[in-house]
């Protein structure tokens, strides 16, 4: 079975003449405003993979449709950077960044606090509510009467 190209997709040989003929000056376009040759050559093959996978009627103006396409390419890399940065700034200014949320001091606060827990409860329950309510049992899982002979 052939691999078949998307319906309205440019062929590949055409795609392959104009990624030939379009990559310098798709080059200069983006490191002229990205000032990175690593980034423009990934919004290059980005473009050009939207290209090969594109589904739609040819147009009249290919390099116009390159260039608007690679134009917006870089709109949502700037997007993308900047949402980044407002992330990477609301992160900076955490009061809990770096913060170990179970640290030696809330661990022992913790565990004061079931102890107290437990034992006012031991004080005040009898022994069958005391075994039910430390155990998890729930009244309605277990028949009375084994829990009753249990305990006095």
């Amino acid at each position: 079975m052939k691999h078949r190209p998307p319906a309205g997709a440019m062929p590949a040989r055409d795609l392959s003449a104009a990624m030939e003929r379009m990559r310098p000056a798709l080059m200069a376009f983006f490191v002229r405003r990205l000032s990175d040759p690593v980034q423009a050559e990934d919004l290059i093959q980005d473009l050009f993979i939207r290209m090969a996978t594109m589904r739609g009627p040819a147009t009249d103006n290919p390099e116009g449709y390159i260039f608007q396409a690679a134009a917006n390419l870089l709109r949502d890399q700037y997007r993308r950077d900047a949402t980044r940065y407002r992330y990477q700034q609301s992160r900076a200014t955490d009061a809990d960044l770096g913060v170990d949320p179970i640290d030696a001091e809330r661990l022992l606060s913790a565990r004061q606090s079931v102890g107290c827990v437990a034992r006012t409860l031991g004080d005040c329950l009898t022994g069958l509510a005391r075994f039910s309510f430390s155990t998890g049992w729930r009244a309605c899982s277990v028949r009375r009467s084994p829990m009753r002979s249990a305990f006095p």
